[in-house]
This record gives structure tokens, C-alpha cells and sequence, in this order.
């Protein structure tokens, strides 16, 4: 008796949820930074370039984030591996950034300009997820190669 192994099937609606969970990430993204980032108030300090720059690298990724599962969805695996080069330097930036970021919280004591968190509550939770991101990216060059690893796990 043999098994062939072909190619992974990844069906119609594995496509529709990753997109639709990619563009859900970016809705929630926009309306939880809107009053702080993308429609920010006067009446609050200005951001610091460093956290500008902060909002503008994390939003580049989770625009990549739709941008890469839509064109999986739409079946452009060739532009979905080109694009992932670009990823990959983008991942650094954001670890770089994050970890700047963190670092500048923790030096500050009171979180972003205009928020009101002590270091504890800030600090510690995002050079964690900082962190996690780092080892998820280091791990992920092993996978990137079987599209049964990378595609859904």
C-alpha cells in the first residue's frame, strides 16, 4: 500500500477566514488607535517622533498582514513569497522599534505622551510580546519552505 502525498489542499473558506480575520485585525486596530493615533485630539500632548514612528511600522504590518492573505486568497502565491522578503525586514523594524519603544516607556515612567500608565502595567507585557514576536520570526525560516507548515499550521 502507498500514500501519495501531493499539495495541501486549502480550501475556500480556510480562505475566507484568514482574510477576513486579517481585515477584522485591521478594523480593530483603526478603531482602538483612533482617538490616540489616527484621529488624535488636541487636547492631548503630540507623540514623540519615536512613537510616530511606533504607529506607522505597526500599522505597515498588519497592512502587510491583509495585504498577504488576500493575495493567498486571490491565489498570487508568486507576488505572496516576493512580498514576504519585504516582511521579513519589516519584522525586524518592528522588533527594533517595539523593543525602542518599551525601552522609552520604561525610562518615561508614565507610558505614551497623554497616557496614564505606570511602568508595571506598560513596560514589562510589551517587551514580552516583543519578545514572543522575536522567537515566532526567528522559528518561522524553518516553515517558511513547506507550504503545509506555513500555510494553516
Amino acid at each position: 500500500m502507498s500514500i501519495a502525498i501531493g499539495r495541501p489542499v486549502i480550501r475556500k473558506t480556510d480562505r475566507l477566514f484568514f482574510s477576513g480575520m486579517a481585515l477584522a485585525s485591521a478594523v480593530i486596530l483603526f478603531l482602538g488607535f483612533l482617538p490616540s493615533y489616527f484621529h488624535r485630539s488636541a487636547e492631548l500632548p503630540p507623540l514623540t517622533p519615536l512613537y510616530q514612528l511606533h504607529g506607522a511600522v505597526f500599522t505597515a504590518w498588519i497592512v502587510l498582514l491583509v495585504a498577504q492573505t488576500a493575495l493567498v486568497a486571490q491565489g498570487r502565491s508568486d507576488i505572496h513569497r516576493k512580498l514576504g522578503v519585504a516582511g521579513a525586514v519589516l519584522a525586524a523594524v518592528v522588533f527594533i522599534v517595539g523593543v525602542a519603544v518599551s525601552v522609552e516607556t520604561l525610562r518615561r515612567r508614565d507610558g505614551p505622551p497623554g497616557g496614564d500608565l505606570n511602568e508595571e502595567s506598560n513596560s514589562l507585557p510589551s517587551l514580552s510580546a516583543i519578545s514572543l514576536f522575536s522567537a515566532y520570526w526567528s522559528a518561522r525560516p524553518s516553515c517558511s519552505g513547506s507550504s503545509r507548515t506555513h500555510t494553516s499550521g
